[in-house]
């Protein structure tokens, strides 16, 4: 019985030992932009803009909303333990001219 336990163990143990890591992606948006016109004074004419992006600097919020127009990423460097280390981190211009660390 006990042999028969270890196998049943083993079986359900190993294959989640040889599974692939869960890869994660950039969300992605899209945003519609509808144009709708009177031509010819009775023909109704359209045209949609898609327009789909995974840039996390065009996802954040205080750029999406306009209150701040100019971010990008920004780098660091420090030394820790005797390396030089890179850090990076989104600034954005708030509408006094100053610059914000984004979350």
């Amino acid at each position: 019985m006990k042999p028969l336990i270890a196998v049943i163990a083993i079986s359900l143990v190993l294959p989640g030992c040889s599974s692939a890591p869960v890869k994660t992606t950039a969300r992605q948006y899209c945003h519609t932009k509808q144009h709708i016109r009177l031509k010819d004074g009775e023909t109704v004419a359209s045209d949609t803009d898609i327009n789909c992006n995974d840039d996390p600097i065009e996802q954040l919020t205080i750029k999406k909303t306009g209150i701040a127009s100019n971010c990008g990423v920004v780098k660091d460097y420090m030394t820790l333990n005797g390396k030089v280390k890179e850090h990076r981190y989104i600034a954005c211009q708030k509408l006094d001219g100053g610059w914000e660390i984004v979350n």
